[in-house]
């Protein structure tokens, strides 16, 4: 008798404590679900951020990057056939390259890219001969009505190009 006695109480116990277990697992799967979804939140926050950040970094300003020499036309327009190496130094700045095996050829390019546009690049090849300007090329123009006539390509050259 004693050991049906036993056995009974093991097994009241038994119970008894399976169900403190599992009210206390149930307890503890809930205290976890809480948790898990404050992690989910933090986790789906933190995409949500990075996502907006990555979408709206296209619209960040882009600071113009110039390059070069910057010429304006009121500058290039000052120039006259004839002109000293140093006069034309002195309107234009130093030039970006002289190149090396013609050194009557004095090179001015000037790159810009404004923002997310193109870059944009001006060119002007002022040529020499016997020290003396002669001619540009490039870009920019100069206007018809000056005193002297416009610097361009001989005439004599422009017209055998044409004709090819």
């Amino acid at each position: 008798m004693i050991s049906s006695e036993c056995s009974r109480i093991y097994r009241t116990e038994t119970k008894a404590d399976r169900l403190q277990i599992s009210t206390a697992q149930t307890e503890a799967q809930a205290r976890n679900f809480e948790k898990n979804g404050e992690i989910m939140i933090k986790i789906f926050t933190g995409a949500l951020l990075l996502i907006c950040s990555l979408v709206l970094s296209g619209c960040i300003y882009r600071v113009d990057v110039p390059q070069g020499n910057y010429l304006d036309q009121e500058k290039v327009e000052q120039l006259r056939a004839g002109m000293t190496r140093e006069q034309v130094q002195f309107i234009l700045g130093t030039p970006i390259t002289i190149e090396p095996f013609n050194k009557n050829r004095w090179n001015y390019i000037f790159l810009i890219q404004e923002g997310w546009d193109d870059p944009v690049q001006k060119n002007l090849f002022v040529i020499f001969e016997d020290n003396a300007l002669s001619r540009i090329e490039g870009d920019y123009t100069l206007k018809s009505g000056t005193e002297e006539p416009a610097l361009t390509e001989n005439e004599d050259q422009t017209a055998a190009e044409a004709a090819e």
